[in-house]
């Protein structure tokens, strides 16, 4: 299978051309797993142009066909909680919250949870919860991701009362049935291709 770069080399161009950024590419198992983001200064990629991207890779990957062997190809977004494995991921973070698991063995210890707060190619630093700093190669880092800070849940509307459903209004008409899709680990949906 192909190293991550030469993936991302062959797959970029083709997200470019749908207006859409690529997030990250890499082979999990015998699954090409691409993610794809909105344009810079957009705010993410909608069903219908991830839809379409998914189907401008299957495309490309047939024509060129770059890879040897069998593999499905999965197309979605990073989601809310975004997986950082490159020193662009960790710099395009900054000043969010992240959760970082360490590999055994790196020094202190195994977690390093808190604002990021700077990246560098090799390092990144993150301001825990006590207000202390802490520096961590990405060489030590076993995962790491971005947090989502969910806010309180809103209160009841005028007039609702706990344990009581809603009255429902008139029925919705139906739209007509769309293909099945299948989801990613952050419930976004996905458009699966098998390459032969």
């Amino acid at each position: 299978m192909l190293d991550d770069a030469k993936l991302t080399e062959i797959i970029e161009p083709v997200v470019a051309a749908s207006g859409l950024t690529l997030y990250d590419a890499e082979f999990r198992g015998s699954s090409l797993l691409v993610m794809v983001d909105g344009a810079e200064g957009a705010e993410g990629a909608n069903l219908d142009q991830v839809a379409s991207v998914s189907r401008a890779i299957a495309r490309h990957l047939d024509e060129a066909d770059p890879i040897p062997g069998s593999y499905t190809l999965e197309v979605s977004t990073p989601g809310l909680e975004r997986r950082l494995r490159r020193p662009d991921h960790f710099r395009g973070a900054i000043g969010e919250t992240v959760k970082i698991k360490l590999n055994p063995g790196a020094p202190g210890e195994r977690r390093a949870d808190g604002e990021l707060i700077a990246a560098d190619d090799t390092t990144a630093t993150v301001r825990t919860g006590d207000g202390s700093e802490r520096t961590v190669a990405y060489a030590d880092i076993d995962r790491a991701r971005t947090q989502f800070e969910w806010g309180p849940a809103p209160k009841p509307g005028k007039g609702s009362k706990p344990g009581k459903a809603p009255k429902k209004g008139p029925a919705k008409k139906q739209g007509s049935a769309k293909p099945a899709t299948t989801t990613s680990g952050d419930d976004t949906p996905t458009e699966g291709h098998n390459q032969p």
